[in-house]
């Protein structure tokens, strides 16, 4: 019968088996000096006393991803016209999507919270249309009844 091997932890002072220890190839017998419970327990610690400094910087840099895809988004929309009227005024341009069977999220949605290249995959699927060009070519599409008032 093989006899587990043990050792103490240095921060709860406790005898347990070497498997309880955690790998460290550096030490010498190959496992680290805290137990898993005592490193889960540090971490655990560590993590509330900054849990609001790892919001804030998780939250900045959020942000900073959506500024820059909004200036991208913004960029693209001042080389492209809309494909119905001409209109060119970036603020009201919008993306329509070809076939919707294909769209996999909302442009604007993509800008908050994907990156640039998943953003510009799906521009790819979309055409430039103005507000206006933008709801009647949808008012059409899906038959709302104020566009099949106004064609009567």
């Amino acid at each position: 019968m093989v006899k587990n091997e043990t050792k103490v932890c240095t921060k709860c002072k406790c005898e347990k088996d070497l498997l309880l220890f955690p790998a460290k190839k550096i030490a010498k017998d190959g496992r680290a000096s805290w137990c898993r419970a005592c490193f889960k327990a540090n971490w655990d610690e560590r993590y509330r006393e900054n849990h609001q400094h790892y919001r804030d910087s998780h939250n900045t840099s959020r942000r900073k991803i959506r500024e820059q895809n909004a200036r991208k988004v913004f960029e693209y929309l001042t080389h492209h016209a809309c494909a119905g009227c001409g209109e060119s005024d970036p603020v009201v341009l919008e993306f329509d999507h070809r076939d919707r069977t294909k769209k996999s999220e909302c442009i604007s949605n993509l800008v908050s919270n994907s990156s640039w290249n998943r953003v510009e995959l799906e521009i790819q699927k979309c055409d430039v249309l103005c507000a206006n060009c933008h709801r009647r070519k949808s008012a059409a599409e899906f038959n709302y009844k104020r566009h099949v008032f106004i064609n009567a």
